[in-house]
């Protein structure tokens, strides 16, 4: 009430910066900041965003300073948690406290992920009074509090602990959650230092960001311009903040000494313990362990704000303008209006993490951050926005639960394999994935449900940032006729010493190479324990790297060049056993490859995925006038051809085949790529004729070795009329498996793991430990 007297009602107005609306994304025909002033009024909403300080707490020093004390009370708010240890990949610890009770709503419960300040824990009130007001609005969502290495009871194990810009422990943390509950939507919320480490992990995440949204409480923003102020000699930070900080690592630092100083890296102990500010604490510690030169290159590569142009999710900053620890000079209002995705809202009071209101202290910020994430949720479309909707989506997702069961073509009696074990029992036994009632099915996941959505995900994602799953160690080979072969070994050499374990071939699609995220999650499941198999992929002429060193590229039926690597990896390895993989045009060449050879095939099995079988009855599907052809396979598929040879362009003129310039630059067609390119440069008649000889499906009826083909019904390259089903039911060799949903190359049971690496990984499995 003194406030509104003395000071105008405009002067406590949320201030909001953000792009213009016509620059900001839009999504059921709102913008960000339109959604925000539906949804979150008091925060939003000019006519009702205001917030006002109590009268007996004005100023920032003193909200701050009373937030301390509630940190030791529950004040109407307290949480129960049930904590997780999460183990990282270097052997250190950090802490999952999820709120009680837990929420079982399924794998598309929303998940709240807290990242505390430094030193910050589960227990401060600002996080309690969050999950309280959240448990109150939307208690259909689920909470988990991040503790970092060292914190609130967690076992330091490694000489280092945290710092404020340390993403990778964060980055870990929100894959293991990905893998864990790969349906469930994420939001971070990040308060003081955990505010920059997730701001800063957003924006290094880019497009690849796990978090559908995020908000930053009390950001520091510029973590070297902070340290610089609070380090300088006056009152409040000798006294105070600087000094409660310094305390609080000084502290870490005593309680996990003996972890800390077990590392190789030599520290003063008496400097770290007599610390009198953040920059000598860590110029003595933080730097050191973290292979810093300085404290100064520590926090300045620490910050967030270089980060905050490549944020690419709806992300939410408050701040006060009287904080006393985060100041008002560091928040990057500008590059703030230059994102479209961000919104920044400044009040002139509330403090650090404090906001406390009215003559009854309630927080002020709880409920903003409760409005955010309903907003978000509702805004990104992860919540059902009607019965009706809801009833239809779950209609749909029955019936596509009812017809996910795969389905086996094969000839009445199977080849044996394994003295009186035939092929088709040998699947039963050990390929649960194929026929298990409850665990042989494809299950499409319910945010990429139809064949189109199934196809694109990964050409998607990849666009934007091609994921590294796995690491190979690259071997150039020679064909006889000069041309130059990459092989990818997948675990390198260093890793997995040489010994006569099974190798996996794996061959790529058109213009692919070992890079496809397709190819890599094969890799994965298939170098993972139990298996632990050696991989290599087959990268052909001028592709994923391999410069083109004669004037022909490759084709789906040059055998030659994949017979090449085999001789290859068999003289390296003479005890290894061999199974080879293709993917789509690489499945058409491998299984030409395989009917060539007949009892002769030095492979012990063969796996085809998503194979063409007929390259003329593909290459028409791919040109019918549909929509979704002329706009995105055909294009798609053709740029990635034009893309492969204008990159080898004067290599392959360079040879005694003459190319019509003029004709190739008005292409507009696979086949009128195969026409004039592929066809000239092997010495076929024309595309027809390159087609007709190279198509896999009439060299399957002399297949000798166990052979599995993974297909989709709803394929939209190789469409189901192309499979040759009466030559799976003649040939005892051949087992396909037909699954009705996965699209081309795609079977994502969600945005994170794909079904197909499962029966892929058994069948080998299966086949190098029966077969002789």
């Amino acid at each position: 009430m003194v406030y509104t007297v003395l000071f105008p009602k405009w002067w406590f107005r949320v201030q909001l910066t953000h792009a213009s609306q016509d620059k900001q994304p839009r999504r059921g025909g709102k913008t960000l900041i339109e959604q925000l002033r539906d949804r979150c009024p008091t925060l939003a909403n000019p006519a009702k965003a205001y917030y006002v300080p109590p009268w007996h707490l004005p100023q920032g020093d003193m909200q701050t300073i009373y937030l301390y004390t509630q940190h030791f009370k529950p004040a109407g708010c307290a949480i129960e948690y049930e904590r997780e240890i999460f183990e990282f990949a270097d052997g250190g610890k950090a802490g999952i406290d999820w709120a009680l009770p837990r929420q079982d709503g399924g794998p598309t419960t929303p998940l709240i992920i807290l990242v505390p300040g430094i030193g910050g824990t589960s227990c401060d009130y600002y996080a309690r009074s969050f999950i309280h007001s959240l448990r109150k609005q939307l208690p259909e969502c689920q909470v988990a509090v991040l503790q970092s290495r060292g914190c609130n009871g967690v076992e330091l194990v490694t000489p280092k602990a945290f710092h404020g810009g340390l993403t990778d422990d964060l980055r870990e943390f929100v894959e293991h959650i990905a893998k864990r509950l790969p349906d469930t939507p994420l939001i971070g919320i990040g308060f003081s230092l955990g505010a920059n480490i997730l701001t800063k992990y957003v924006g290094e995440e880019g497009r690849d960001c796990r978090f559908r949204a995020a908000a930053s409480v009390c950001n520091p923003f510029d973590i070297d311009m902070t340290v610089s102020r609070m380090s300088q000699p006056t009152f409040k930070n000798r006294y105070l903040y600087a000094a409660a900080l310094t305390r609080s690592l000084i502290a870490m630092f005593t309680s996990n000494q003996k972890a800390i100083m077990a590392g190789d890296i030599e520290l003063d102990v008496n400097a770290i313990r007599t610390a009198r500010n953040m920059t000598e604490f860590n110029e003595a510690y933080t730097a050191k362990v973290f292979g810093f030169e300085s404290a100064k290159e520590l926090n300045m590569s620490g910050s967030c704000v270089q980060h905050i142009k490549n944020i690419h999710i709806p992300m939410l900053f408050i701040n006060a303008l009287d904080d006393p620890m985060c100041y008002k000079q560091t928040i990057p209002i500008d590059e703030i209006k230059q994102n479209p995705n961000l919104v920044l809202a400044i009040t002139r009071h509330g403090g650090h993490l404090a906001y406390f209101g009215g003559t009854g202290l309630a927080p002020w910020l709880p409920p903003q951050l409760t409005q955010f994430v309903g907003a978000m949720l509702e805004w990104v479309s992860l919540v059902a926005s009607g019965i009706i909707a809801a009833g239809t989506i779950a209609v749909l997702r029955k019936h596509t639960m009812d017809n996910s069961q795969v389905k086996l073509v094969h000839a009445p009696q199977t080849a044996n394999v394994d003295d009186d074990l035939s092929l088709l029992d040998l699947i039963a036994t050990e390929c649960p994935s194929l026929v298990d009632p409850e665990k042989g099915r494809f299950v499409p996941s319910a945010l990429l449900p139809t064949s189109d959505m199934q196809t694109c995900f990964n050409a998607v994602r990849e666009r934007f940032k091609r994921p590294r799953i796995v690491e190979y160690e690259r071997e150039l080979i020679s064909t006889e006729d000069g041309g130059t072969i990459g092989l990818d070994w997948s675990p390198p050499f260093a890793q997995m010493p040489a010994d006569d374990r099974p190798i996996v071939v794996l061959s790529h699609g058109l213009s692919g190479g070992s890079q496809e995220t397709y190819v890599q999650l094969t890799v994965q499941q298939l170098t993972a324990e139990p298996h632990c198999f050696r991989t290599v992929v087959v990268n052909y002429r001028g592709c994923a790297g391999v410069k083109l060193t004669t004037h022909v590229l490759y084709n789906g039926g040059l055998t030659s060049d994949y017979g090449c690597a085999l001789d290859h990896i068999r003289q390296r390895f003479p005890e290894s056993p061999l199974i080879g993989i293709g993917y789509s045009l690489g499945a058409n060449l491998i299984t030409k490859y395989v009917g060539e050879q007949g009892d002769a095939c030095p492979l012990r099995a063969a796996i085809s995925v998503c194979n063409p079988y007929d390259l003329s009855a593909s290459s028409d599907a791919i040109d019918m006038p549909t929509f979704r052809n002329k706009h995105v396979y055909a294009p798609a598929m053709l740029m990635g051809l034009m893309q492969l040879y204008r990159r080898h362009k004067k290599v392959i003129e360079s040879g005694p085949v003459e190319f019509d310039a003029v004709a190739i630059s008005k292409i507009k067609r696979i086949r009128e790529f195969d026409d004039l390119i592929t066809s000239r440069a092997f010495g076929y008649e024309d595309s027809a004729d390159y087609y007709g000889k190279c198509s896999c499906a009439q060299f399957m009826p002399n297949i000798r070795i166990p052979f599995l083909a993974l297909s989709s019904l709803d394929d939209p390259v190789c469409p189901e009329r192309i499979i040759p089903r009466d030559t799976f039911r003649s040939n005892p060799y051949l087992i396909l498996a037909l699954t009705q949903y996965g699209g081309h190359l795609g079977y994502h049971e969600s945005m994170t793991s794909s079904w197909y690496p499962r029966p892929i990984t058994e069948f080998c499995a299966a086949m190098f430990n029966r077969l002789p």
